[in-house]
């Protein structure tokens, strides 16, 4: 008889981040940062009163909205801004990302998981599975409705932007966002590559409350 011994892959990143996580800083100290001072090397706990989670920052992304001209993408004069990191919880070893934009309030979205398009219903439609002609018409008309597991979402934004990371050219994409009507879930598609023929990349993210976000270790401070 053979035993194999199955190791979960998530424990070494986990162990990995944990061994290197400095001592958190005071908590008087911590009242003084914000969802917004995250950068790679911070490590932040998300408390939500059902599951605290604690979370490294792996990397941080800037995204702008981008317009073109003389056929290049360029980042727009003045262009909308918001921010992605990239992050390790401690608690599962998923690596998961964090977006937040500043609109009339800070925005913070979690990503919960990835989508295939096929798995979206467009209301209103018999076919199930989201095509690049329904995202036209729903740019065109300014309004549609997907279905995600018995969940409507609304469409709400699209547009071009440009993905830097930090020392490099911006990567230009295009995305369309719709939100539930709660507005605490969000799924955003977005098209990268040949513009002609994009891959697609569809996120399902669930809102976080920036109150409940304590900064446990300032990037800087390793």
């Amino acid at each position: 008889m053979s035993v194999t011994i199955r190791i979960d892959p998530s424990i070494e990143p986990r162990l990995n981040a944990i061994k290197a996580m400095p001592v958190p800083m005071p908590e008087q100290e911590r009242q003084k940062y914000g969802v917004k001072d995250l950068r790679a090397g911070s490590y932040f706990r998300i408390k939500d009163g059902i599951q605290d989670r604690t979370f490294q920052v792996l990397d941080f992304y800037r995204y702008a909205e981008a317009e073109k001209k003389g056929g290049e993408w360029r980042e727009e004069k003045n262009a909308d801004l918001w921010f992605e990191l990239k992050v390790l919880c401690l608690n599962n070893g998923r690596e998961m990302f964090v977006e937040m934009e500043e609109d009339d309030e800070l925005l913070v979205f979690m990503g919960v998981k990835s989508i295939k398009m096929r798995a979206l219903q467009v209301m209103g439609k018999n076919t199930v599975g989201l095509t690049e002609e329904d995202l036209d018409r729903f740019e065109e008309e300014d309004e549609g409705k997907i279905k995600y597991e018995g969940e409507v979402f609304e469409y709400e934004d699209d547009g071009d932007g440009l993905f830097f990371k930090e020392g490099k050219d911006g990567i230009h994409f295009f995305y369309y966002d719709f939100e539930n009507e709660k507005g605490d879930r969000v799924i955003g598609v977005e098209g990268w590559g040949d513009e002609e023929n994009p891959d697609y990349e569809v996120s399902l993210g669930q809102k976080v409350n920036p109150k409940t976000i304590e900064v446990l270790v300032d990037g800087g401070a390793n």
